[in-house]
């Protein structure tokens, strides 16, 4: 149990809980650094604002929580930086496109489009297709090709990449 200022953590914690402006600082001061760590190992995010934000939803919440011990404290800090890493994680892997660029041009930029690669390759749903499924399915959606061009494009009939092309979709469906 670790003591600050002949306090033990225990009893910053629940002074805390009582809005002691003073214990909350002691609090911070002594769990932060765990926490920037722990954040800095797992994510690109500034460490500091994603702490600050989560320390001062937990502090907020403290006085309705039950939290008896340093170690269910730092469990529950710990639970609720994971949550938010994930929700970081989650929001990163959307493509937002302004409307009003998407106004003056019908056809995607190639940066657009490169960037829905990798987006879609680093979350593994191509990676489900088989090699001629993913020809079809990158040549129809990501580079805007018709069924002509792509049956050119890979070497098979129309009837084929119809086909490739249901059977792909219906892999990234399940």
């Amino acid at each position: 149990m670790a003591m600050v200022r002949g306090r033990t953590t225990v009893e910053l914690i629940r002074e805390s809980a009582l809005g002691d402006e003073q214990a909350i600082s002691e609090l911070v001061q002594e769990t932060a650094p765990d926490f920037l760590a722990f954040v800095a190992k797992r994510s690109q995010c500034d460490p500091e604002y994603i702490v600050n934000e989560v320390l001062a939803n937990v502090l907020r919440r403290l006085p309705e929580l039950d939290i008896p011990s340093e170690t269910e404290f730092r469990a529950y800090v710990y639970r609720s930086l994971r949550n938010r890493l994930a929700d970081e994680a989650r929001r990163s892997t959307f493509v937002t496109v302004p409307i009003d660029t998407m106004a003056d041009s019908t056809a995607p930029t190639v940066e657009f489009e490169g960037d829905v690669i990798r987006r879609i390759s680093l979350s593994g749903l191509l990676e489900r297709l088989t090699p001629a499924q993913r020809a079809v399915i990158s040549s129809r959606f990501l580079h805007g090709l018709s069924l002509e061009e792509t049956a050119v494009r890979v070497g098979k009939p129309v009837r084929s990449v119809k086909a490739l092309q249901s059977r792909g979709l219906r892999s990234l469906r399940l």
